[in-house]
């Protein structure tokens, strides 16, 4: 999903269940935590460069369409609340 391009691509929802992008964004956000403290370095590696592309998006949701102002999990809460449900 590029929504630098194609901005109204936030609009459409990915239906109602539990494997939309605005439900399950704040599970890999969870995931990313968890491995930024692994100690294998191979870990660590991946869950940064995991980090750094949920910040991206949560930038551009934040900026463009949610304007919480606020971390990146409030960021994904609201998101998932502006699709229908609550972020995994």
């Amino acid at each position: 999903m590029d929504l630098s391009q194609y901005a109204e691509s936030y609009y459409f929802h990915d239906g109602h269940g539990d494997m939309s992008l605005a439900r399950q964004v704040g599970y890999a956000a969870e995931l990313a935590a968890l491995g930024n403290r692994a100690q294998r370095p191979d870990v660590r590696a991946s869950a940064a460069v995991l980090t750094a592309a949920l910040e991206d998006l949560a930038g551009i949701l934040d900026r463009w369409f949610l304007h919480t102002e606020g971390t990146m999990r409030q960021t994904f809460q609201a998101y998932a609340r502006d699709h229908g449900g609550d972020a995994a």
